[in-house]
């Protein structure tokens, strides 16, 4: 496994997630044998319903994973759009190695890469889809809502 630079892990870490930003951690039964299929694009889709709602409301989504996850999306998904990390895109993609050196086991940070909404979509093949307003997200909340678990102040 190609072991990142200095200077692109220093680039790498750098990063600052904001106050109310997920962070999915997934293995994707990640291993010897590689991801299986059926759980990567579980992931994807899983990952595409949430992202929508998250680029919404201004947030970040991060999928924590090890970097033979990422290598296998790359592999069998559109991923030729993912580029470098960008602050802007709500879907970010955290690959971390695991290795073992003088004994000892590391984790370190592979590669940062990011997209949209729209992006994870054209990954699974999809064309876009309109986005769900924030007011139907609410309105659907608050019908589930029993009376008695309602704040009221006064």
């Amino acid at each position: 496994m190609a072991k990142p630079t200095d200077a692109k892990r220093a680039s790498s870490e750098s990063a600052v997630l904001e106050p109310g930003s997920a962070i999915l951690f997934g293995d994707a039964g990640t291993g010897r044998r590689g991801p299986r299929p059926p759980t990567a694009k579980t992931i994807l889709v899983q990952l595409h319903h949430k992202v929508q709602t998250f680029e919404g409301i201004g947030r970040h989504l991060v999928l924590v994973t090890q970097s033979e996850l990422l290598d296998y999306l790359r592999a069998n998904f559109a991923f030729d759009h993912v580029a470098q990390a960008r602050a802007g895109d709500a879907m970010q993609f955290h690959a971390y190695c695991f290795e073992q050196r003088n004994g000892a086991y590391t984790v370190g940070l592979e590669s940062r890469l990011s997209t949209d909404a729209d992006g994870v979509g054209t990954c699974l093949g999809l064309k876009a889809e309109p986005r769900i307003e924030a007011e139907r997200i609410v309105a659907q909340l608050e019908r589930k809502l029993s009376t008695a678990t309602l704040l009221r102040i006064g």
